[in-house]
Parts: C-alpha cells; sequence; structure tokens
C-alpha cells in the first residue's frame, strides 16, 4: 500500500505519535527534534519528556516559523526521537531505544488567496 507523506502547514500545529517495541530498558525521558538537512537546521521540539508507552507530541509550528535566526523553510524534514541521555550519532544498543529517525513529513507554506475573477492559469490554453 502506497502511504504518501504526511504535508503540514509552516504556522500550524502538527501531531506525532508513536509507540516503542522490544525495549529491554526504558529511557527515564526522551527528545523530540526535527531535522532539515537542506538548511543545516535541527530544531529541539522537546527535551527531557517524560517517557510513555504511547506519547503523542503537539508541535506548534508557529514557535520556529517566526525565529528570526532561523526560521522554518519549506522542504522535507525528519522527526528524531531520541533518549535524553544519547546524542543523535549514538549507535545503538540491543533492548534500548536506538536514535529513530526514519519518519519524514514535509512543509509548506500557502500562496496567497487569490478571488477568482483575478485569477489567471499560467499553462490553461486560451
Amino acid at each position: 500500500m502506497y502511504v504518501p507523506t504526511p504535508l503540514f502547514k509552516i504556522g500550524d500545529y502538527a501531531t506525532f505519535g508513536w509507540n516503542y517495541t522490544s525495549l529491554e530498558g526504558t529511557p527515564t525521558a526522551i527528545d523530540v527534534l526535527v531535522s532539515q538537512s537542506s538548511a543545516g537546521e535541527t530544531y529541539t521540539l522537546t527535551a527531557n519528556m517524560t517517557f510513555a508507552t504511547n506519547p503523542t507530541f503537539v508541535w506548534d509550528t508557529s514557535k520556529q516559523a517566526n525565529d528570526p535566526d532561523a526560521p522554518l523553510v519549506v522542504g522535507m524534514y525528519t522527526l528524531v526521537i531520541k533518549d535524553s541521555d544519547s546524542a543523535i550519532t549514538d549507535l545503538p544498543s540491543p533492548g534500548y531505544l536506538q536514535v529513530e529517525k526514519t519518519f519524514q513529513f514535509g512543509m509548506y507554506t500557502p500562496a496567497a488567496y487569490t478571488p477568482y475573477p483575478q485569477w489567471n492559469c499560467d499553462i490553461c490554453n486560451n
């Protein structure tokens, strides 16, 4: 089954949920980050989040969207979930939470609204 990549509008809320499988040792806390490779930015969404078996996190993207030093850009992002005691570059240990960075999603800014009478189709035949 084909599952399309999720898209979130910059400035809105994005909700992420996940679960853990086969953990022998549970972390005391986790960090949730997003990484945008083309801009070279990694944003910490929350640090030291209490460990829960089926957590969710709601990200208010407007906080980073309005950051004057490193605003969110249109593009693909990677969600990073890791043990608060681990670095992003740490190798996995059997039975413990590895740095999870496989979920990708897109961020976009919408075009301004144009009333239909003023709209022109640039690629349509007249």
